[in-house]
């Protein structure tokens, strides 16, 4: 027999407070996540070019789909558990696996544009929401709750969702562009490429060099070395420092915030 509420029992609608606190719960993770994974993207140097932001945005979104799929599949997401309420199709039974990711699906279209899709709660009388109406679900109370342990709840809720976003939004705007990131990070390829030059002036010489004259032809092709190098740094503004054992090398990138990064080792380590 397929699980869900008894039959005999009248399903009460749950509210909108116990929904919002839900959603907040639910979704707190993944927008940490995506925020800490942006955070790492302006502050490190070897993820991969292709990663862009919207793409690892894009991944985060669709992992927060696949547990909501899983999530309702069961029932309802550790969020909807906590707070007492589930999912159900229209005969009081746990959505099936299609009806899963259709409600997924429509939760988050319902999210984007200021959580739109929501509203709608506000309008009916059993706080459907968009994603609800698209896959005949309705979310319902599985035990009750006083009326002030709800309010209280939902205050919390509105104080971490608004943290939270402000956290992400931050974090965006205070961030470089992507455009100017995918220069900063072409650069910091470039410096490893010149560590692995000086790696290999060593192995020849037994010191490294301090001389951008010496790294141009140890590279194999001094003309296309340094028209790279000035397709990407300041060439007023290069520094080199080297000995027996460990050399820094230091550039301004060429985007709007002139970025300057180094390169040291053993074992070469770009940082600003």
């Amino acid at each position: 027999m397929e699980q869900g509420i008894p039959q005999d029992r009248v399903l009460t609608p749950a509210t909108i407070n116990e929904r919002f606190i839900a959603y907040v719960l639910d979704l707190t993770p993944f927008v940490a996540g995506l925020t800490l994974s942006l955070w790492a993207m302006a502050h490190s140097y070897s993820w991969p070019i292709f990663l862009t932001p919207l793409l690892v945005s894009v991944f985060w979104i669709f992992l927060y789909g696949v547990y909501q799929s899983i999530g309702v599949h069961k029932g309802g997401t550790v969020g909807k558990r906590l707070m007492g309420i589930v999912v159900v199709d229209g005969n009081g039974r746990h959505p099936g696996f299609l009806q899963s990711l259709i409600r997924a699906a429509g939760q988050i279209l319902s999210s984007v544009f200021f959580n739109f899709g929501f509203w709608f709660a506000f309008f009916r009388a059993d706080s459907r929401t968009l994603h609800d109406l698209m896959s005949g679900t309705t979310v319902v109370q599985e035990r009750p709750k006083s009326r002030a342990e709800s309010n209280m709840l939902f205050v919390a809720a509105v104080c971490v969702l608004v943290f939270i976003y402000g956290f992400l939004v931050h974090g965006l705007f205070s961030a470089s562009g992507f455009g100017d990131q995918v220069k900063i990070k072409k650069s910091a390829d470039a410096l490893y490429l010149l560590a692995k030059i000086e790696n290999a002036y060593k192995a020849r010489h037994g010191t490294y060099t301090d001389s951008l004259a010496d790294l141009a032809e140890a590279s194999g092709n001094a003309v296309e070395f340094r028209g790279a190098l000035r397709q990407m740094f300041d060439p007023n503004l290069f520094q080199m420092r080297a000995g027996t054992n460990v050399y820094w090398i230091s550039a301004v990138c060429l985007d709007k915030r002139h970025t300057r990064l180094i390169v040291e080792g053993p074992p070469p380590r770009v940082h600003r």
